[in-house]
């Protein structure tokens, strides 16, 4: 097979047809097996990773790391980018992937990209684009890297019809999270209600419902579930980020969940701490640790949030009453 005319690379991984004709790509080039063509009148070049967006800044952020059905979405969204209109911008889920939002599995599409503009223009229209027009006061716009994207608060308020109170609690969880490092979060509890509260839309009651759980310091959708889980059961609402300390007042660490008056820690284990060798072996040296300091310490994982619920309101119910607590 003769060797394929190499590409000006101006172009980048993504582009559009009218790009390369200008840059003066053949029409027969464009239809050559080492390009995609993700939507009409756009290319990608199927053997190129998504770039950094360290070094690009008009790409989607993170695209380059993520993994599964994620992944998949940026990697459209990038290739998207070209075409998007001026006006237009990431929305839904795609925004939430793009904010690294907790959505659970079943609303990930990897076939589409969402993206909005503000009525009364047209929603975006075209194959692999789920279009919507909103009006103006159900979504702020702004930037994410150079990207055109719905802000966090707009993002969780427009997946109030699709996901259920206790979804919607972790992603709410996650905009008003204060990340530890920077001090700063996506959004204030106080922002979600004036986004709620901005007009009637589908699924307001269950954005109501929410409210009233959302809180700051829950780090996963994991832990806002296992929260929802045990308030649901009947126990009391934990604390979240529980610093710990042995008795000389040394900081040993800080439990996911857990209740201070009975001296009670959860931690939620992940497959990753399973699957890191060394981040297991750092656990289990830490709650040898919060129990010498005086904590009853409790492990859940996928099995009792998920699965298998009753079993992780027992563990945590039995040990509540061990410490004295009464229904």
């Amino acid at each position: 097979m003769p060797a394929r005319t190499p590409l000006p690379p101006g172009l980048g991984r993504a582009f559009t047809t009218a790009e390369a004709r200008e840059s003066g790509v053949a029409r027969s080039r464009l239809r050559a097996a080492d390009l995609d063509a993700p939507f009409h009148g756009a290319r990608t070049r199927n053997s190129a990773p998504v770039p950094d967006p360290r070094v690009d800044a008009r790409r989607v952020p993170d695209a380059h790391r993520r993994g599964g059905e994620e992944a998949r979405i940026l990697a459209l969204a990038d290739s998207y980018l070209p075409l998007m209109p001026e006006d237009a911008f990431f929305s839904h889920v795609t925004a939430a992937v793009l904010w690294r939002l907790p959505l659970p599995r079943s609303a990930l599409d990897p076939r589409e990209v969402e993206v909005s503009r503000f009525a009364p223009r047209r929603a975006p229209e075209g194959r692999r684009v789920r279009g919507h027009r909103v009006g103006p006061r159900f979504a702020e716009r702004t930037q994410l890297g150079g990207v055109p994207v719905a802000e966090p608060s707009s993002v969780w308020a427009s997946l109030a019809e699709r996901l259920g109170v206790a979804d919607l609690v972790a992603l709410g969880d996650a905009v008003v999270h204060i990340d530890r490092r920077s001090q700063r979060a996506l959004g204030t509890v106080d922002g979600l209600r004036a986004t709620a509260e901005a007009g009637r839309r589908r699924g307001i009651r269950r954005l109501e419902a929410a409210l009233e759980l959302i809180r700051v310091g829950s780090a996963s959708r994991a832990e806002s579930l296992s929260r929802i889980m045990l308030l649901r059961a009947g126990l009391p609402e934990p604390d979240l980020d529980v610093e710990i300390r042995d008795r000389d007042d040394r900081l040993i660490g800080y439990a996911d969940l857990g209740y201070r008056r009975f001296r009670i820690a959860i931690e939620y284990e992940s497959r990753h701490h399973r699957d890191d060798d060394a981040q297991w072996n750092r656990d289990i040296d830490k709650y040898h640790e919060y129990e010498a300091a005086g904590w009853t310490v409790i492990r859940l994982t996928a099995w009792h949030v998920f699965r298998n619920p009753r079993a992780g309101e027992r563990l945590v119910g039995a040990a509540l009453l061990r410490a004295g607590w009464r229904p």
